[in-house]
């Protein structure tokens, strides 16, 4: 994955695509146990929303999907997470998503997404 900055507007429902693999493979749902997430101001250690659970069968896809929103490449991803309008608030910071994977065989990574910049929408 690379470093850039993924840009959003204000006030608006977003979605983090990917595709995730674990020992060489496409994870699928059964791979995964749970997922919990966490969004911290870039320049913070406290957390701008508490971890939350997120349910695998929501996260997770068994195949790769390749509809219009995944522009990466023609292979798909099997990760969307929806994120809510309401829950980044405040243009003046830029945000970094923290996710906790527990798979099915207790092992446990980390995946942080590129970090989330917000463009104010001036009429808000």
């Amino acid at each position: 994955m690379s470093c850039d900055t993924q840009v959003v507007y204000e006030d608006s429902t977003f979605s983090i695509l990917a595709r995730i693999h674990a020992n060489g493979a496409n994870v699928t749902q059964s791979d995964v146990s749970t997922i919990t997430y966490a969004i911290y101001p870039t320049d913070s250690t406290t957390a701008h929303t508490t971890s939350t659970s997120l349910t695998v069968s929501t996260i997770i896809y068994d195949t790769l999907q390749t509809d219009d929103r995944w522009t990466k490449d023609i292979t798909g991803y099997n990760w969307k997470h929806d994120i809510a309008a309401t829950v980044l608030v405040d243009p003046a910071d830029d945000y970094q998503i923290e996710y906790k994977v527990t798979m099915s065989d207790a092992s446990v990574f980390h995946w942080l997404p590129d970090p989330i910049s917000l463009i104010p929408i001036k009429s808000s």
